[in-house]
């Protein structure tokens, strides 16, 4: 049976295996790349199928050769075939083999081929599309960016020195391969470079060669005046030129006066209008002549030149001027005058004073008149200057006289001497300035100083002087500096002119320095705390003092001449001086003054006593209080206050506090008096709510400890009534009567009336003073009293209580 299955078996496998193999089918080879023109670095994806089955796996080939998965990327069972960058050794002829996933068969087909492309990607070339590289601003230019294979399938980016072109006045054709410029900037120079892009796909190309752009500024022609002067006058000639300084043949130029195009007659244009002659000059041809450049066979238009003003005018007025660099002229002094006529060297003058003519035995006169020169100037020189002018080469019927030219001879002035420091009299090794000044123009002069009549030496030693020498520095006092200081001034770069000797100044030198006085009001060497207390600095000599103030080591914040304490305390205990400074870089210090020391003393304190005792606390309405002063035996006034209160309740060494005065429990006392110190500390708040819960706790106390032993008593007798006599074998436990505080506290018969004092649970109930009382009911416990806030001093004077110290 074995054998037969096995048989059976072999058969049906063989038969089946023959039915294939009269069927293989044949694999379909398909690019899924939507394009068939594959580029360089792109994407690539094949697949490879039989039609209506999935029960196939493949292997791929190029050109014959079965390709590994290294260099490509395969699906699973070979379906596809994915190049993820496409590079030149990817061309070829693709072929794939499929292989059954469940059977094996001895027979296989192959696919068609299929043949792979893998182009380099083409760069772009740039051309310019206008006649030139080289444009002035406001031309337009274009630019075409292009592929020399199927142009049609690329878009274009544009790019300017490696930044992509974008901006106002640029515009870009279809595809963008066309750029055009208009109007051209400067900032439109540079090298222009283009790049392709393959329309829908990530292909890239590399940037053509760069295409300068030079973009210049157009150029603003010049005019000159070819005749040596701008003014002329009626019937002469004149010649103007306009021109560029760069490639001047290249333009055409137009000229305008006043912004008019030039025409009419006497007027004429040379080649290309760069010349511009009027001939004869008439009255309206003057005015502001410009010109234009307009490039040939280009519209390309300059802006107007500067302006070149031509004046017509008659017989010209002479100009007459004071050559001198000064306006005001002094006695002695060099004068120089000159006579032109504007625009023209072709005239000489003759000159007068007070409409007289000026002959040249007296003045110097120039060659042809043009300058008169007065060596030195003198009270008769003054008046009034006028020239005449004729011309050198023409004949002319009428002549113009000059304004008139007034000339001022003055007096030399005299400089003053002011102090600069406040004081005339200063100390020795103090710093004192005084400057020497005209009352006009000061700063025209320099100055020399002389003391005593003496020229003062540049180089003395402690004095200094300002640039000018207008200011003299003492910067170190001595005896010899006193006396009567004066100056005199010259003015600058003018040497003959040298003042006379000012009014003198004294100045006055002490032989020492001053020492400060130091005086204390009130002159109390013990001061009390809050004590008021003046000191004053007071210098008898001169003026103008900064007072400094000093206690022992430290200085102390200036106040003035006068140094305040208005409250004394321990920290203005010490010795006292002051010293006093004027002036400043550096300042004078006088010497320290004598020194006062203060002592400052804690002023007594005021204590409040309970003078009403145990026996009459629990009895009495009232409390007495006393007030008293420690540590002094002076004769005291009292004066009370309670709670919050600043106003005083009494004035006398006892208070009474009565019961109905319980919720005014702070009382305080201090003492006063007519005599230093004159008031004492306010003494510590005296708490009398506290003595009066004390009171009601030790009554409450009592009366507990009372009843309960008459409740023993009268327990013990009934019990000693009632009870009948026992065997010592049923005897009961002895009752112990006396219970402890926690059987108390247990306890549900015969509360203690005081239980909610004695347990723990009840304690936040009592009041701060009585929360440490630890109150119980068995008559054997003491009767502690415990004060957290108080400390009583219990010892009996008098039959009372001495006090309670908070």
């Amino acid at each position: 049976m074995e054998l037969i299955e096995l048989f059976c078996i072999i058969c049906f496998t063989a038969l089946c295996t023959a039915i294939d193999e009269s069927g293989i089918p044949k694999p379909a080879i398909k690019l899924n790349t939507a394009w068939p023109q594959v580029f360089y670095t792109e994407r690539v994806e094949l697949s490879c199928t039989v039609e209506g089955s999935s029960e196939w796996k493949f292997t791929w080939f190029r050109d014959n050769k079965e390709i590994q998965a290294d260099h490509v990327v395969l699906s699973t069972d070979g379906t596809t075939l994915s190049i993820p960058a496409a590079s030149i050794g990817d061309a070829g002829k693709y072929m794939c083999k499929g292989y059954h996933k469940n059977k094996t068969l001895t027979a296989y087909n192959m696919s068609d081929e299929l043949p792979l492309i893998v182009n380099e990607i083409p760069v772009p070339s740039v051309a310019l599309q206008t006649p030139r590289s080289d444009v002035f601003t406001s031309e337009s230019v274009e630019l075409k960016c292009g592929m020399e294979v199927s142009p049609d399938l690329w878009t274009y980016t544009w790019y300017r020195g490696g930044q992509e072109v974008q901006g106002q006045g640029v515009s870009f054709g279809s595809e963008g391969s066309d750029l055009t410029i208009s109007p051209v900037r400067p900032e439109h120079a540079g090298q222009y470079t283009c790049t392709g892009q393959l329309k829908g796909r990530p292909v890239k190309s590399e940037p053509s060669k760069a295409q300068a752009l030079e973009v210049k500024e157009i150029p603003v022609p010049s005019v000159a005046l070819q005749t040596p002067w701008s003014a002329v006058f009626t019937s002469e000639s004149v010649e103007l030129k306009c021109g560029m300084e760069v490639s001047p043949d290249l333009w055409t130029y137009t000229w305008y006066r006043g912004g008019q195009e030039v025409q009419g007659q006497g007027v004429s244009f040379g080649s290309e209008g760069s010349d511009l002659t009027i001939s004869p000059v008439r009255p309206e041809h003057a005015g502001q002549y410009s010109c234009t450049g307009q490039l040939k066979g280009r519209p390309v238009k300059s802006e107007p030149s500067k302006e070149q003003a031509l004046e017509v005018k008659g017989i010209p007025k002479p100009a007459i001027k004071l050559n001198t660099a000064w306006p005001q002229v002094f006695y002695t002094e060099r004068v120089e005058l000159s006579c032109t006529v504007e625009g023209s060297s072709e005239w000489k003058f003759t000159w007068f004073r007070d409409n007289k003519e000026i002959q040249a035995d007296h003045v110097v006169l120039s060659t042809d008149g043009t300058t008169l020169s007065i060596p030195a100037a003198s009270i008769g020189d003054a008046g009034k200057y006028m020239c005449k002018g004729y011309h050198k080469n023409k004949t002319l019927t009428a002549y113009n006289m000059s304004d008139e030219l007034p000339l001022i001879v003055n007096e030399i002035p005299v400089p003053l001497v002011a102090l600069q420091t406040p004081w005339p009299d200063v100390f020795p090794s103090e710093k004192a300035e005084m400057n020497c000044k005209m009352q006009d123009s000061p700063d025209d002069w320099t100055y020399t100083w002389y003391r005593g009549g003496q020229k003062m030496a540049v180089q003395e030693p402690d004095v200094s002087f300002g640039s000018d020498g207008s200011q003299l520095v003492i910067s170190s006092a001595r005896q010899e500096h006193e006396g009567e200081y004066n100056c005199t001034g010259q003015l600058k770069g003018r040497a003959p002119v040298t003042s006379e000797h000012s009014k003198p100044l004294s100045l006055s030198v002490y032989d020492k320095k001053p020492t400060p006085e130091l005086i204390q009001d009130p002159g109390h060497q013990k001061m009390y705390a809050k004590e008021s207390l003046k000191f004053s600095c007071k210098v008898s000599t001169s003026s103008g003092w900064e007072f400094h103030w000093f206690k022992d080591s430290a200085k102390l914040p200036n106040q003035g001449e006068n140094y305040t304490i208005p409250s004394a305390s321990s920290v203005n205990a010490g010795a006292h001086r002051c010293r006093a400074t004027r002036g400043a870089e550096p300042p004078f210090t006088t010497e320290d003054s004598n020194t006062i020391s203060i002592s400052v003393e804690v002023r007594p304190w005021a204590t409040v006593t309970l003078l009403t005792g145990w026996s009459e606390v629990f009895s009495a309405d009232r409390l007495d209080l006393k007030c008293e002063v420690h540590g002094s035996e002076d004769t005291w006034n009292y004066t009370w206050f309670g709670g919050s209160e600043q106003s005083p309740l009494s004035f006398h060494a006892k208070h009474p506090v009565m019961s109905k005065d319980v919720n005014q429990s702070h009382y305080s006392c201090m003492g006063n008096r007519s005599s230093r110190p004159l008031y004492s500390q306010r003494s510590v708040p005296f708490k009398t709510t506290n003595l009066l819960l004390k009171r009601r706790v030790l009554l409450s106390i009592s009366g507990c400890l009372f009843f309960g032993i008459i409740a023993v008593f009268i327990g013990c007798i009934v019990m000693r009534i009632t009870r009948k006599p026992v065997t010592s074998e049923d005897k009961p436990e002895e009752v112990n009567l006396f219970l402890t505080r926690e059987e108390l506290q247990a306890s549900d018969v015969a509360p203690c009336p005081l239980a909610e004092y004695v347990s723990d649970e009840g304690k936040p109930a009592l009041t701060k003073d009585a929360e440490d009382i630890d109150t119980v009911c068995h008559e054997s416990t003491p009767l502690p009293l415990s004060f957290s806030e108080v400390e009583a001093e219990t010892s009996e004077t008098n039959g009372g209580l001495k006090s309670f110290k908070y």
